[in-house]
C-alpha cells in the first residue's frame, strides 16, 4: 500500500525530508512521472504484509522448493 504519491520533480528538491520520512515513520511513497507510477521508496524493514499478496505467494512457492539448496549455499 502506498500512503503518498509524489512527483519525481518534487523528489528531487524533497529527498532529505522523504527518505527521513520513510525512515523514521515507515510512509511509503509512490514517485510519479506525467501521472504514471515509476518506482516506489518503501522502510527498508518492510514485512511481507506489505507487499502484494501474488508476490508473497510467489515468494512462499520459491522459498518451499528452493529454500533447502538456499540455505547449504548460505552455510558454505
Amino acid at each position: 500500500m502506498t500512503d503518498k504519491t509524489i512527483s519525481t520533480t518534487e523528489v528531487r528538491a524533497r529527498i532529505s525530508e522523504i527518505t527521513t520520512e520513510v525512515e523514521e515513520k515507515k510512509v511509503t511513497y509512490a514517485f510519479t512521472r506525467h501521472g504514471k507510477v515509476v518506482a516506489k521508496l518503501v522502510p527498508a524493514d518492510f514485512s511481507s504484509s506489505s507487499i502484494s499478496p501474488r508476490l508473497a505467494k510467489e515468494l512462499k512457492e520459491f522459498l518451499a522448493e528452493h529454500g533447502g539448496a538456499m540455505a547449504e549455499l548460505a552455510n558454505r
